[in-house]
Parts: C-alpha cells; sequence; structure tokens
C-alpha cells in the first residue's frame, strides 16, 4: 500500500506535521525503513521505527495489518509505500539489512507487557529474523523453550507449523543430534516375524505399503511411527522454505541393514516454473537421496531431470574407487531404461557440501 504524505491541516484523527516530518526525516537517512505496527486510531497506523514512535494515515487496506506486525516503509515521490512483511520464515535478515537493535526490541516488549529479559530478546530477535510478526502471544509461547536452551528447536516446530508441544521438540533434538547414516533403532531384526524382515530387506515404496499396517506395538513399531512423524516434519520445514513455485515431496524409507533398522531419506523438488516455460508435462525435477550401505558408506546422490535427459552426482563415504568404477555400468542401464545420461559424477563426502534433507 501507498500512505500520502501531507499536513493534517488541523483535522482532528489525522497524524500531526510533528509526525509527519519525523517520517521524512528518518527517509531521508535511510532509503528503506522497518519497523513494528505498535496500535491503530480510526484513522491512522502508529509505527514503531528507529527509536521513534511514527503516526501515519491508514487507508482502507490498512485494516490488514495486526499490532506487533513487521513492516517495511520506502519514500516514492510524495508517498510513502508501505510493505507488510508475509509470514515467510525463510526470509533472513542480512548483516547491511535496517533492523531493530537490541533497545529497540526491549522498548518494544515492554509495550507488549512482557518482561524484556534476555530470553525475551532472543525469541523478538528470531522471530523478526524469521519473517513472524513480533506479538505478545507469539513471544509468550517461545519465551519457556528459551529458557530452557531450546529456542532453535522450538523456531524449527513454528516454521513447519506444528504444535509447540515437548515431544516434538525432543524429536526435532534428536533428529538433529543423530549423526548421518545411524541406525534408528539397534538390533531390530531379532523382533521381526521372518516375514517382515523380508519386506524391510530393501527400502522402496513397495515394502513401505506393505509393513504400513502390520505393526501395533513394540519398539520397532514406535521406532517407525516416529520415522513417520519426522518425515511430515522435515517436508513441512522444507517446504516452507523453498521457493513458491517449486513443490517439495519427502520420503522415509526404512530398511534392515545387518541386524538394525535404518531409513534411506528421498527428497523430490519439482520445479512448476518449467512445466510452463517448457510446455513439458514432465518438467524439471530434482531428485536427492541419502542412504547408508555396506560397501560405500553413507551415499547421497543427487540426480537432476528435464525431460528424458538427466544429470547424477554422487558422494560416498567410503571406497571412491569402487563407485567411480561403477558409472559406466550405471550410464549403461539408465540409457537401457530410455533416459539420456547428460553428465555422471562421483566424489567422496570430504570435496562435497552435506545433505538438504538432514536438520
Amino acid at each position: 500500500m501507498r500512505i500520502n504524505i501531507h499536513s493534517s491541516g488541523g483535522k482532528p484523527n489525522q497524524p500531526s506535521n510533528n509526525m509527519v516530518n519525523t517520517l521524512l526525516k528518518l527517509l531521508a537517512e535511510q532509503d528503506v525503513l522497518r519497523g513494528i505496527v505498535r496500535r491503530f486510531t480510526p484513522s491512522s497506523v502508529f509505527v514503531f521505527l528507529q527509536n521513534e514512535e511514527v503516526e501515519v494515515e491508514l487507508p482502507l487496506q490498512g485494516r490488514s495489518l495486526a499490532p506487533g506486525q513487521l513492516v517495511e516503509l520506502t519514500q516514492e515521490g510524495a508517498s510513502v509505500a508501505l510493505k507488510r512483511l508475509p509470514h515467510q520464515p525463510s526470509v533472513e535478515v542480512s548483516a547491511g539489512q535496517p533492523g531493530l537493535n537490541s533497545k529497540q526490541i526491549e522498548q518494544v516488549l515492554v509495550e507488549l507487557n512482557i518482561p524484556p529479559t534476555e530470553e525475551a530478546v532472543l525469541v523478538a530477535q528470531g522471530l523478526m529474523e524469521r519473517g513472524f510478526p513480533l506479538q505478545e502471544p507469539l513471544v509468550w509461547s517461545l519465551l519457556p523453550w528459551a529458557e530452557e536452551g531450546q529456542l532453535e528447536e522450538a523456531f524449527l516446530v513454528l516454521q513447519a507449523k506444528f504444535p509447540l508441544k515437548p515431544e516434538l521438540l525432543a524429536m526435532v533434538t534428536q533428529l538433529k543430534a543423530r549423526p548421518l547414516g545411524d541406525a534408528i533403532l539397534a538390533g531390530a531384526r531379532d523382533s521381526l516375524p521372518p516375514d517382515l524382515q523380508e519386506i524391510l530387506e530393501r527400502p522402496s515404496l513397495e515394502s513401505r505399503a506393505r509393513w504400513n499396517n502390520r505393526f501395533s506395538e513394540g519398539e520397532t513399531f514406535k521406532a517407525l511411527a516416529r520415522l513417520l512423524v519426522e518425515e511430515r516434519f522435515v517436508e513441512s520445514l522444507l517446504g516452507r522454505q523453498s521457493n513458491p513455485n517449486q513443490l517439495e515431496y519427502v520420503l522415509a524409507l526404512p530398511f534392515l541393514r545387518k541386524d538394525d533398522l535404518h531409513a534411506a531419506w528421498v527428497r523430490i523438488t519439482r520445479d512448476e516454473d518449467s512445466l510452463k516455460e517448457e510446455g513439458d508435462e514432465r518438467g524439471s525435477f530434482w531428485l536427492e537421496l541419502e542412504i547408508p550401505t555396506s560397501t560405500l558408506g553413507l551415499v547421497w546422490a543427487e540426480l537432476l531431470v528435464r525431460g528424458n535427459t538427466v544429470a547424477v552426482t554422487l558422494k560416498v563415504g567410503e571406497h571412491l574407487e569402487r563407485a567411480e568404477e561403477a558409472l559406466e555400468e550405471l550410464e549403461q542401464e539408465l540409457g537401457a531404461s530410455g533416459w539420456n545420461p547428460r553428465e555422471l559424477t562421483v566424489r567422496g563426502w570430504d570435496n562435497a557440501q552435506g545433505s538438504g534433507i538432514t536438520l
């Protein structure tokens, strides 16, 4: 929305000349101002900017604002453009981007009837950095977790749109701490009947569908149920952090490796824009696979698919030479299946970045 800059001319319920001059002065010093909506009158909105409370005329569109909402103001000719910063947790505040310092945040917290403790300031800073509105209920809901030293986990749960429950924060803590490739349940094989052991020999959608309705109790069931919750959590979190024009899918595929229960993770990203640009119903896909193996250690694979063309990058934890020798066979198998291999690459984990699936 845009707010016209003018004096009140003595009219009631209109921003005063001093308020307008303050706003113009702040905009002259800084091209972009970021502030927090404090309160409303019938015709104006009060925004806290740079240690100043500024009143600006409120057009009808301004009713979409709410106290605690983070906004951005810029001057455009004789108007001020007010941008309502949406709820986008993927937005990051860079070092050079205008924001509120600790003292300003403390003043806002006092206005919200929240004691400006060190933990409360950390909560407020984290909310603004992630694009959340600075609102009293939201700060209070996160404050206990900040006091327990679990604020980062609480933010992840909030970003994923999951409820802030102790069991979910415990799950996130375990998920973050679990080393890549570790078993989700040690010694699981002995607790399974032979037919379920056979189902879980290989990770696949088919085997997942077959075991899905078989378990009802025991440690193995708990581990698999927890894995499904982790899957939904990771998919929701990645979806919130992705480009709006991308679709994210995450699958956790459990399987037995020796006596332990492990999981392969699959992430599928589909670019909706490519469907329009290329006129191809298949469009473009990015597939990411992470799986622990007995011969190559932890393996991470990335496949970029465009039509029937595919590029593959492999990262292996052990025996890099074996993986390099297998590239020719992989190229032949892809060609026999109707794919056009464009590029095949293999490298060790030390020479590449980590997986984008794990936390």
